[in-house]
């Protein structure tokens, strides 16, 4: 699996199943996965699963973050205070074994270790059992994956615009593919400016775009805060879901994200989960009933105003474009 010339090479973006007991029937996003540095140490102290120990993620769920760091061949720990990522392959045991089932790989340190760790982390992450989907400055047919989810396809297209923005050309032939093969776009993009609870006019553009192009659902990560929630003509926007699993502790807002469940069926909608790592230290897990009420009135406050309601409650109905309509049979007289 390389890149050659700036073309991704055979990480072809197919409908990947996964072996389960029970069908997977949702999809949940989680925000950004950083198991270097300080977490690296507290696993290899009390246990590699040790990060998810109290957030459960059912069996009849796909599970996807965005996995910033690199898995290059020799790992060598990261020290404090440095931000050249390195995780060891070990750890993706646990990122499996706790129920993850696709790695986000675009965003600015998959390819902390160059070219070689990229296409290392990529191979690690397919013999975990993991999918791995985009890279840090390359958008193609590699850059999604297809999720099957009840009897319909999920498109998760995995974009990084830290340091430029893809070309409209460039999204439009990916979108024009993901299209024919799903029937719900999902963009899960690496954007944003650290630490401000607002989207910035890039990323308003950007998802202007997005929105244009297609997509019906648009999931941002990067700031490590969680950031407000619009709807962009008729594209639902999450602007940040925050941290998942990072080792930062100098403010509340660091220590809170969301994590959002896209159910699609009878029913179609998005279901905000707040969590908190404050009581154990990257060790996420679901708010309380009254932390999750506070929680979403902040996010509802800051949010688009006519989404208010359904902030509130935890559940965002999608758009009426993903309403999706029964298969009208003509019968022949």
């Amino acid at each position: 699996m390389s890149i050659e010339d700036g073309v991704i090479g055979s990480l072809d973006p197919e409908v990947v199943v996964l072996e389960s007991i029970n069908p997977k029937t949702e999809v949940l996003f989680f925000g950004d996965m950083m198991l270097a540095r300080d977490v690296e140490r507290r696993m290899r102290q009390s246990g590699m699963d040790f990060p998810f120990a109290q957030f459960s993620i059912p069996s009849t769920s796909y599970a996807v973050a965005n996995f910033e760091s690199a898995i290059p061949e020799t790992h060598v720990p990261t020290a404090n205070n440095t931000f050249r990522f390195s995780t060891p392959i070990a750890s993706l045991e646990a990122v499996s074994a706790a129920g993850f089932t696709h790695l986000g790989l675009a965003n600015n340190h998959t390819f902390d270790y160059g070219l070689a760790g990229y296409n290392h982390t990529v191979s690690a992450v397919w013999n975990n059992g993991l999918v791995p989907f985009g890279h840090p400055s390359v958008v193609a047919l590699p850059s999604y994956t297809l999720i099957e989810l009840s009897d319909k396809t999920i498109g998760v297209l995995a974009v990084h615009t830290l340091y430029s923005s893809p070309s409209r050309e460039s999204l439009a032939a990916v979108f024009e593919t993901m299209k024919d093969e799903s029937d719900v776009q999902v963009v899960y993009v690496h954007w944003g400016d650290e630490y401000v609870d607002k989207p910035s006019a890039s990323q308003r553009n950007f998802a202007k775009l997005l929105s244009e192009l297609g997509a019906d659902i648009i999931i941002g990560h990067h700031p490590h805060v969680v950031q407000s929630v619009e709807m962009v003509d008729n594209t639902l926007v999450f602007y940040s879901l925050g941290n998942f699993i990072f080792d930062q502790y100098f403010s509340l807002a660091v220590q809170q994200g969301l994590v959002i469940k896209l159910a699609v069926g009878e029913e179609n909608y998005l279901e905000i989960i707040p969590i908190s790592s404050l009581e154990t230290r990257n060790q996420p897990t679901a708010m309380s009933a009254q932390n999750k009420a506070i929680f979403l009135e902040y996010l509802a406050s800051i949010s688009d105003p006519s989404l208010r309601d359904n902030i509130i409650l935890g559940r965002v109905p999608l758009p009426s474009l993903l309403a999706f309509a029964p298969e009208v049979v003509i019968m022949a007289e």
